[in-house]
């Protein structure tokens, strides 16, 4: 037996592939294809170029391709900006390398010596389909001078074209018989704002200059004697033994036909009113304002203070017209030992005129008066400047008494810190707590406290039953 079987007939569908949307160009690009579509099949390759004003970028492939996830190929990067013409001017230099693309600026400025003609700033643009700069370069002009002044009886080199700049040198000379006064040489140079030229010196003058040989009493012409000197000429000098020179022993002929500085003297050595060390006078009564070579005189100690051992009180005229050194002399005296019962110092007893101490006392003891006391000169004595302050013994209350018991009291019943009380209980009855408290001093060291509180004296009887 035969048996049918219809099956509705297969179709074989082809498969359906993606397709990616019309891409968005990098920036400064477009597509080389002439119409963009809306839909590209996967595998499409595009080939983007640059607008005008713009290359590409060295080692970026211009093209994508329609990928099998309908989408484009990415590109970051594509285009940059042409470089403009190298910004160069003579003389001139700018704030950027020659690496100025579109879109950029340039500031120009020049050298020193010369200054900017023309817009200092300029852009980089698209201009006539080329990349340029928006305006004409600036020129650096050299900076001129006025011509120098000429001078009487002297003369200078002029430039060939008389025409001075900014670095021109100009070179003056005086005639026969006449001496050049001030600097021969002046150079042009730029003003504080950098905008003008100027001579860095006045032109010099010519005179006629003679300085007459010089006689010093008491010292002798080091150079060959002449009868005159011209302006600038250098003698020197020297003073016979035992003298000293007052002024300079180097003199020059000046402008004036005077000597510069002024001719020197030399007069017997002496030494003026010595500087004495700290805390000292002369034992002179008078001193004097000169003191002879080999003069020695003796300093001692003002009220308050006396020497140090071991240094020399005296000083001594010296060949040099100086006295000999002494750096000290003189220390304070020291004061009486600071020394007080039951107490304390923040220093040594070595306290000399000027010094300070500060005082405390014990544990157990309080401070009644001034703690800081100086040393100073007091009716011609070094002393303190006040009483020492003194350290009295901390109280305690009297301790207490408690029912069928006692303690020794201190025969003076006068309590302090450090004393010691011992209870005791009547017959029958027993000490409940410390037999013996003692007295101490308080947290902050000011007064007194027992250490516990008085014991309790219980019946034993009672005591018993409990």
């Amino acid at each position: 037996m035969w048996v049918w079987l219809f099956l509705p007939p297969l179709f074989w569908l082809p498969e359906v592939q993606g397709n990616c949307t019309s891409p968005v160009p990098p920036l400064h690009s477009t597509l080389k294809e002439d119409i963009p579509k809306e839909g590209y099949p996967v595998g499409t390759v595009l080939t983007y170029h640059c607008i005008s004003g713009y290359e590409y970028i060295p080692g970026i492939n211009p093209s994508i391709t329609c990928l099998n996830t309908s989408k484009w190929s990415e590109i970051s990067s594509l285009c940059r900006g042409r470089k403009c013409p190298p910004p160069i001017i003579q003389y001139g230099k700018t704030d950027a390398d020659d690496d100025i693309r579109l879109g950029g600026n340039v500031t120009f400025s020049c050298v020193d010596g010369y200054w900017l003609i023309g817009e200092a700033t300029l852009k980089c643009i698209l201009k006539d389909g080329k990349v340029d700069w928006n305006r004409e370069f600036p020129v650096c002009e050299h900076i001129p001078c006025r011509r120098p002044e000429n001078i009487l009886d002297g003369e200078f080199d002029p430039d060939p074209n008389d025409q001075y700049y900014v670095g021109s040198v100009v070179i003056y000379r005086c005639n026969t018989d006449f001496s050049l006064i001030g600097n021969s040489t002046i150079t042009c140079i730029t003003t504080e704002d950098g905008q003008n030229g100027k001579w860095n010196l006045p032109a010099p003058e010519c005179k006629k200059v003679k300085c007459h040989r010089p006689k010093v009493e008491n010292g002798k012409l080091v150079n060959f004697p002449k009868p005159s000197y011209a302006y600038n000429e250098a003698i020197s000098f020297e003073c016979n033994s035992g003298y000293s020179a007052v002024g300079s022993l180097h003199i020059k002929c000046g402008a004036n036909s005077s000597w510069v500085p002024a001719i020197p003297e030399c007069v017997k050595d002496n030494c003026t009113s010595p500087v004495l060390p700290p805390h000292s006078t002369l034992k002179e009564d008078v001193p004097k304002e000169g003191y002879p070579v080999g003069t020695v005189l003796t300093c001692h100690c003002i009220s308050g203070y006396e020497y140090i051992p071991g240094i020399n009180p005296s000083i001594t005229c010296l060949n040099t017209s100086k006295w000999s050194e002494i750096s000290s002399l003189c220390q304070g005296r020291k004061c009486p030992p600071p020394i007080i019962q039951y107490g304390k110092t923040d220093a040594d007893d070595d306290i000399r005129l000027g010094g300070n101490v500060t005082f405390s006392c014990v544990d157990g003891y309080w401070l009644i008066g001034e703690a800081t006391l100086k040393c100073i000169l007091k009716d011609g004595k070094v002393d303190w400047n006040r009483e020492f302050p003194v350290c009295e013994h901390i109280p305690c209350r009297r301790p207490e008494n408690i029912l069928d018991g006692e303690f020794d009291p201190d025969p003076n019943d006068q309590y302090y810190v450090g004393s010691v009380v011992i209870y005791r209980c009547n017959t029958d009855f027993s000490l409940i707590g410390n037999s013996t408290i003692t007295c101490i001093t308080t947290e902050d060291g000011q007064h007194g406290k027992w250490i516990l509180p008085a014991p309790e004296c219980k019946s034993k009887e009672k005591w018993k039953r409990l």
